[in-house]
């Protein structure tokens, strides 16, 4: 695994858990998530 790898997991974690922080704090939470993930995490 190249480091460029290594960034793209580590970026996208962050943005995962940020997410999850965003709907979490809200009380009207959605009641669907829709994720594109086209595997360059872009």
């Amino acid at each position: 695994m190249g480091i460029s790898e290594k960034m793209g997991d580590v970026l996208g974690q962050a943005v995962e858990a940020k997410l999850l922080r965003e709907v979490l704090e809200h009380e009207i939470q959605p009641k669907h998530l829709a994720i594109i993930m086209d595997g360059n995490r872009r």
